[in-house]
């Protein structure tokens, strides 16, 4: 059982130095791609009669960094914060709390089953305890003109 919690525990810290390795990748490559951009519209001029709906972009690369910086902050933050708040340990802890709260409500669903079983069983046994009081024993009369 200890060999397996440690083998997920390696899986999991596995994963994480992955996704950071990929975090520093993507900032990389947007950092290189973010000056390439820059150089081709500014040295280059390329694009720099960029019209759009009669609106001039003449800085297109402006946009386009700012949405791809966008993109790549959002990861990172997914990727270095929220998974190591909700990573693995919180989902298990999350796990364990809805087990309890449903064994909760199963074990109070049950205590009210065997209450109503109760309730209804000593109904019936009242209910055929009356009957077995109103009925009469009827004990045949002998009929003394008969011959035995």
């Amino acid at each position: 059982m200890e060999s397996l919690e440690q083998h997920e525990l390696y899986e999991n810290a596995r994963k994480r130095v992955r996704a950071k390795r990929k975090v520093y990748v993507h900032f990389a490559l947007f950092l290189i791609g973010s000056i390439l951009l820059i150089v081709t519209n500014k040295i280059l001029h390329i694009g720099e009669e960029f019209t759009l709906f009669g609106i001039s972009f003449s800085n297109w690369f402006i946009p386009v960094v700012l949405l791809w910086f966008f993109f790549f902050l959002s990861y990172a933050i997914k990727v270095l914060f929220f998974q190591r708040i909700m990573g693995k340990e919180w989902e298990r802890k999350q796990t364990e709390k809805l087990i309890l709260k449903q064994e909760k409500r199963i074990a109070q669903l049950e205590k009210k089953i065997a209450k109503e079983y109760q309730k209804e069983a000593k109904e019936i046994i009242e209910n055929t305890e009356k009957e077995s009081e109103k009925k009469e024993v009827v004990t045949p009369i002998e009929n003394k003109n008969e011959p035995i």
